[in-house]
């Protein structure tokens, strides 16, 4: 791991968590339209169990796993996937995608150093679930 990384990126996830608040592709991921912020309890559970999923079955794996569509009954994983590909983008220089879609596939086709990536991820998915942990946690 990167030492120190999952607190460095803290405030920029709890940024992007009030960043996305109300944007409609982010829906499903809060509860309600006020204040304050209620994050639905299967999106703490899909981000808590996002690094365990890599050690066990591998970074590209559990990236593909989290994009599949029409198979989340609960919740869409793709927005976990989403939300950690923001925090890193916008620490400049840790990622250098432009585009969701561009890291998305370049993952699945092995196009970079999937290491590096997958470290970057699982600390991005700590502070993502420490910064989640913050707001109200709320069933759907």
């Amino acid at each position: 791991m990167i030492r120190g990384l999952s607190d460095a990126l803290l405030p920029v996830a709890r940024g992007q968590i009030k960043s996305v608040y109300g944007k409609e592709e982010y829906k499903n991921f809060f509860n309600g339209n006020g204040n304050p912020i209620k994050i639905v309890e299967v999106y703490e559970n899909y981000t808590s169990a996002f690094g365990m999923i890599v050690n066990q079955s591998g970074f590209k794996s559990v990236f593909a796993m989290y994009n599949e569509k029409g198979t989340n009954s609960d919740g869409e994983k793709k927005l976990i996937t989403q939300l950690l590909y923001n925090i890193l983008r916008t620490q400049t220089g840790l990622i250098q995608e432009n585009t969701y879609q561009e890291c998305d596939e370049k993952i699945k086709d092995g196009l970079h150093d999937n290491d590096n990536y997958e470290d970057l991820f699982k600390e991005a998915s700590i502070a993502l679930k420490r910064a989640i942990r913050t707001f109200e946690i709320v069933k759907k």
